[in-house]
C-alpha cells in the first residue's frame, strides 16, 4: 500500500476510481491490481494505492550479495518516490437508486440461464 498523504472530501453521490497511469504500466512492471480501486463518498481517511511490482525473479544473482536477495525472490525492486505519479484519480457520478424487492424477474426473450464464461453460447 503506498501512501499518498492525501484526503479529500468527496461529494455526495461522486466516488473516485483510482486506476493506473499508461506510462508507468508501459516503461516499468508496477500495476494496480484492483483497479478501479473505488472511494467512496463516506471515506475520510488518507488514500492509499495498492501497487504490485510484478517483475519476473531475477534468475543470475550473488548469493553472498545481501541486496540481491530481494530480487531472487520478487524480481528487481523499485521505488515510488515523493512526487512521483503512480496512479491517477477519476471522480464520477454514482446514480443513487432505490431498491425494490420483486417476487419474479419476468420473462426475458434472450435469457439462456448461462452465466459467467458463457459469452457466445447459445
Amino acid at each position: 500500500m503506498v501512501k499518498t498523504g492525501l484526503k479529500v472530501n468527496i461529494p455526495k453521490g461522486y466516488a473516485l476510481l483510482i486506476q493506473p497511469r499508461s506510462g508507468k504500466s508501459l516503461k516499468t512492471k508496477l500495476r494496480i491490481p484492483n483497479t478501479p480501486g473505488l472511494i467512496d463518498s463516506d471515506y475520510h481517511e488518507e488514500i492509499g494505492v495498492m501497487i504490485e511490482n510484478i517483475d519476473a525473479p531475477l534468475k543470475d544473482v550473488d548469493p553472498g550479495d545481501p541486496a540481491t536477495e530481494y530480487g531472487k525472490l520478487y524480481g528487481s525492486s523499485y521505488t515510488i518516490e515523493k512526487g512521483e505519479r503512480c496512479a491517477q484519480m477519476r471522480l464520477v457520478e454514482v446514480p443513487m437508486i432505490n431498491w425494490l424487492p420483486v417476487s419474479s424477474l419476468g420473462n426475458f426473450d434472450n435469457d439462456h440461464g448461462q452465466g459467467f464464461g458463457s459469452t457466445g453460447v447459445i
